[in-house]
C-alpha cells in the first residue's frame, strides 16, 4: 500500500487530524519519508525532538513483504514505545515529559528488504 501523504499516513494510525496544525508535535514540525530497510537490518534515524506534553506520534507502513518493528527510544536509550506490524501498520504515540531528542529505529525481520513510509507528527 503507498501512502500518498502525512496526513493520510496519521489517520491510518488513527490520529484525528482536525485538530493537528500542518507543524504540529515535532519541534521543528512534521516529518515523512520514504524508504527502504535492507533484510535482516535496521534504519535508525537522527534524533527528533519532541515537545513536552504535546501528543508525539510516529506511524509506519510497510510493503508488506516482511514483518517491521518501529522502536521508539529517549535520549537516556529507554525504550518509549514499540509496535510491530506485517500488512497493517505500526504505530507509536507517548506525550513526552520533557522537551528532547527521541530515537526512531525501524527494524526489518524479514529475509528481503521492505519499502516503507514513515511518518511524524
Amino acid at each position: 500500500m503507498k501512502i500518498k501523504s502525512l496526513a493520510s499516513l496519521l489517520v491510518l494510525a488513527g490520529v484525528s487530524i482536525a485538530n493537528v496544525p500542518v507543524w504540529a508535535g515535532g519541534t521543528y514540525g512534521s516529518r515523512i519519508t520514504t524508504t527502504r530497510v535492507a533484510a535482516y537490518s535496521s534504519d535508525t534515524y537522527q534524533p527528533i525532538s519532541f515537545n513536552a506534553g504535546d501528543r508525539a506520534v510516529v506511524a509506519v507502513q510497510g510493503d508488506g513483504d516482511t514483518e517491521l518493528q518501529l522502536l521508539v527510544y529517549d535520549q537516556n536509550n529507554h525504550l518509549i514505545d514499540s509496535d510491530t506490524c506485517q500488512y497493517s501498520r505500526c504505530v507509536a504515540t507517548w506525550t513526552p515529559s520533557w522537551t528532547g531528542p527521541f530515537y526512531i529505529v525501524v527494524r526489518n525481520m524479514g529475509r528481503v528488504y521492505n519499502q516503507y513510509q514513515m511518518a511524524t507528527n
